[in-house]
Formats: C-alpha cells, sequence, structure tokens
C-alpha cells in the first residue's frame, strides 16, 4: 500500500507537468508559491540557466537566487531544491525548476541571507544529476559566492526518496551539513541512517492518515540519527504552497531557522572550554574513561573538591575499576564521614573485592547515621546481583522487604537465592512473591536464573499457583 501511495503522487505530479501550457490555472498544483514572503524577496538577484551538467545526454541547468547586497569576497551557505523526480518528457512543458513552490522557495532562502539553488534533473539519472550538480558547486561554487562546505537541502513529497536515497548514503557529498525533508512518504528509508547529517523531517497530518510512519521513527531511534521530527497537526500535504495559515507559515519559518542553525557558525564565547562541564557531559554519556580522567586532571589543582571526587568515584566505579573507586572513596569519607551514599558504596565495593569484613563494617558505619533505607539496600541488593554476587543480593533484599514486603523485591531475592545455589529459600521467596501479586506463570518458565530449580519436585507444585 505505501509503495502504491507514493507512485500516486509520482503520477500526480507528472501528470501536472504533462499539462501542455506556459500560463498556468489557479487550480494548477505548479501554480502556488511558498506562503512565507519576506519584504527583501523583491530584491533578490536571480541568475537563471546556469548549466551544471552537459554530456551526449543532452544539457541540465539550475537557477541560482542571490541575496541582495552581497558583496564580493562573500562566501555564504546555500540551500539547493532538489528535484528527484526529473522533468516532463514534453518539451514545451515548464521545468520543475520554474513551478510557484521552486521558484519562491529560493527568493525566499535568498531573502534571508542564503544563496537559494533550484534545479532541473533528468529522470533516468537521478543519482548521477546529484553528483554532478554538487561536484559543480564544489568547483564553481566560488563564482557565485557561495560556500560549497555550507550546504543545505531540501526535498518534498515525491522528491524525497530519491533525495534521501542520495543524502543517506555514506558516499554523499560532505559539503552537505544539513537536510530538510517535508511530506515525503512511501517505502521507509533503508537504514543505517547518518548520524553526521541533522534532517529536519515534517510530517503533514495529511499523509499521516495514508501512510504509517512508525517504522521511520523506530529507525531514526534505532541509529541515534540527529533528526528533528515535526509533527505538522492539521495541516495538508504541500502546505507550505497550499495552507495560507499561520499554522504553515511558522513551520516554514522553523524550517529557515534549522538551516541557520546548522549552516551558520555560533558566535564562540570569550570563556575557555571547562573541565567540569565536560566532565560532566561525558559522564552523562557514559563515557566513563574520559570523565575519570576529567576529574582526574581537575583533582591535580583541586586535591580536596569533593564534587570532583564524586565524580571520579562514579566514572571508576560504572567502569569496574573497583580497586580505584575503593581508593577515591575512601578519601572522600575523610571529608564526609558520615555520608550514606559514601558507606553504601563501599559496601557494595568491598563486597565485589571479597572484603566482607570490611563491607560489614561500612554497613553498621552507615546505620549508625540512622539515615539508610529500603533503596539503600534494594540497590545494593541490584548492584550485587549484576556482580554476580547472588549470596550478598539476596541478603541486601532481605533487609529491604523488612520495612516493605512487595512481590517485585521478594521475586528478585528468589533469583539471587537460586542462582546462589541455596533452594529451599528460593523456594520461599518464590511462595511470597506469588502470594503478593508477583505471579506471572510465563516470567516464571522463562527466567534462566530459576534454571537450578526447574528438576525440584517443588517447581511444579509452584506453576500450580500462577496464572
Amino acid at each position: 500500500m505505501k509503495c502504491k501511495l507514493l507512485l500516486l503522487t509520482l503520477s500526480l505530479n507528472l501528470q501536472l507537468v504533462a499539462q501542455n501550457s506556459t500560463t498556468l490555472s489557479p487550480f494548477d498544483s505548479r501554480y502556488w508559491g511558498v506562503v512565507l514572503e519576506h519584504p527583501d524577496m523583491k530584491k533578490v538577484v536571480v541568475k537563471r540557466d546556469v548549466t551544471y551538467l552537459s554530456d551526449d545526454k543532452g544539457n541540465l541547468k539550475i537557477d541560482i537566487y542571490m541575496p541582495p547586497n552581497m558583496k564580493p569576497g562573500d562566501r555564504i551557505p546555500a540551500i539547493i531544491f532538489l528535484n528527484g523526480i526529473g522533468e516532463s518528457l514534453n518539451p514545451q512543458d515548464i521545468k520543475l525548476k520554474t513551478w510557484g513552490i521552486y521558484s519562491t522557495w529560493p527568493k525566499l532562502v535568498a531573502a534571508n541571507g542564503f544563496v537559494g539553488i533550484s534545479m532541473e534533473t533528468d529522470g533516468s539519472r537521478v543519482q548521477e544529476c546529484f553528483q554532478s550538480l554538487f561536484k559543480y558547486l564544489s568547483e564553481k561554487g566560488a563564482d557565485y559566492n557561495l560556500d560549497a562546505q555550507r550546504l543545505g537541502v531540501y526535498a518534498a513529497s515525491a522528491n524525497v526518496g530519491q533525495s534521501a536515497a542520495y543524502l543517506m548514503n555514506a558516499n554523499a557529498y560532505k559539503g552537505i551539513k544539513a537536510a530538510v525533508l517535508y511530506y515525503g512518504f512511501g517505502t521507509p528509508l533503508a537504514g543505517p541512517y547518518r548520524r553526521d547529517l541533522p534532517v529536519f523531517f515534517v510530517a503533514a497530518e495529511g499523509d499521516t492518515r495514508r501512510a504509517n510512519f512508525s517504522t521511520l521513527w523506530n529507525e531514526v531511534l534505532k541509529n541515534n540519527a540527529p533528526w528533528t521530527i515535526k509533527m505538522g497537526t492539521g495541516l495538508p500535504h504541500g502546505f507550505d504552497a497550499f495552507d495560507d495559515t499561520e499554522e504553515s507559515k511558522k513551520v516554514v519559518e522553523e524550517t529557515i531557522l534549522f538551516w541557520k542553525n546548522q549552516l551558520v557558525p555560533l558566535v564562540q564565547p570569550s570563556r575557555e572550554k571547562s573541565i567540569p562541564r565536560e566532565g560532566w557531559a561525558a559522564l552523562n554519556m557514559q563515557d566513563y574513561t574520559k570523565s575519570a580522567d576529567l576529574a582526574q586532571q581537575w583533582l591535580v589543582t583541586h586535591p580536596e573538591d569533593a564534587s570532583a571526587l564524586e565524580v571520579l568515584s562514579m566514572s571508576l566505579k560504572s567502569s569496574n575499576r573497583l580497586a580505584e573507586a575503593e581508593n577515591v572513596l575512601k578519601k572522600r569519607l575523610t571529608f564526609q564521614p558520615n555520608d550514606v551514599g559514601i558507606l553504601i558504596d563501599l559496601v557494595l565495593v568491598s563486597h565485589v573485592l571479597n572484603k566482607t569484613g570490611e563491607a560489614e563494617g561500612y554497613l553498621s558505619q552507615a546505620m549508625k547515621t540512622g539515615a539508610v533505607n529500603r533503596f539503600n539496600y534494594l540497590n545494593l541488593g541490584m548492584a550485587l546481583y549484576y556482580n554476580k554476587k547472588y549470596k550478598e543480593s539476596a541478603f541486601y533484599y532481605g533487609e529491604a522487604l523488612k520495612s516493605q514486603p512487595t512481590g517485585v523485591d521478594y521475586y528478585n531475592q528468589g533469583c539471587s537465592y537460586a542462582l546462589a545455589n541455596e533452594k529451599d529459600k528460593a523456594f520461599i521467596s518464590l511462595d511470597k512473591a506469588i502470594e503478593l501479586g508477583s505471579n506471572g506463570k510465563g516470567q516464571f518458565e522463562n527466567d534462566t536464573d530459576l534454571a537450578i530449580l526447574k528438576t525440584d519436585n517443588r517447581w511444579m507444585e509452584l506453576l500450580k499457583k500462577l496464572k
């Protein structure tokens, strides 16, 4: 169905192109230009029919829209409006680059300080045309005051398919730094999506009624692709030409701001880079080696910075550098002897390092503060489980259960007991889990933690209690 919808859109566009007329009716979709206007659009200078590809198959041309008041030597970003469907086979038809939308959008971006470019394409070799155009711009772009290393692109409707196929290819022109895709639908793009190309994708509600975008959204998330996805609520297909409302104009304005944010360099701050700020960024990206290194750099000149020591101990613990983490936690403890968080971390690290006596000592010290709660015990239970300290894990789940019995916690304790080969205790915990509502049969049957219990006669009796 999705492929049929895409073909329907292509067919509609090509039928409109096939009209043998240069005077367009307002009911011809090619008549209408972009709904947003700018006062400087009247001042834009246009260089028409510049040949970018000439070979034995013919000549292909672009129209170049220059911003007002551009000075010699200026090098400014450019926006290319991609033609991914080609031209009509009827030589008397107007070219796509002269349609209302493709002659006003470039003028609008030029009024906003970009060079705008609309193009002709040979529909039998679209990818070759794209390659040729960007090669031409890389070689001749300076003649038109554009910076060929700061290019944005726009593709809409049936143009999206071929355009996106080009853009997502690792061999796409490297000077393209930002892409806008409007209301394209049909077969979703195959992954992987590029992580180095920001994309602004606008889905019109008129398209979501007839096409499913869920695969696209899932691919974006799966690839951690830098896409901004805009839901055009209440907007029709082709809204930037046909929907003369504030909502459509705002989306067009947002699109221009997207290009500016990606293509115009930000004013660089006068301040130097901050090691602590970079350290927190690395920590929150789970780059624990980097966050540990940055914290250590800082501590060379700020040896008693408690916050830096905290970041360092978190980084070392999270990267399983436990002996190093233990040393940092002990140093922190000299400054903050009653900090429950530090003491609980030392309980964990000591257990994993097989220092049971020290773990018990830190736990006793923590309990004397009166601030230990069930969440501390649950965190210890879970952390020790992941560190394969199953007996200790079960013990701390038990401590948490003393203050608030829950089915989930009894179930987790049962798993830890099973992995510690303490079957009797495991069955007791699992029975209590069932009594408190954790009684999903599939969960019990499929959990590999409980494998050792399945050869025990009590297992079948346990299953009878499950739903």
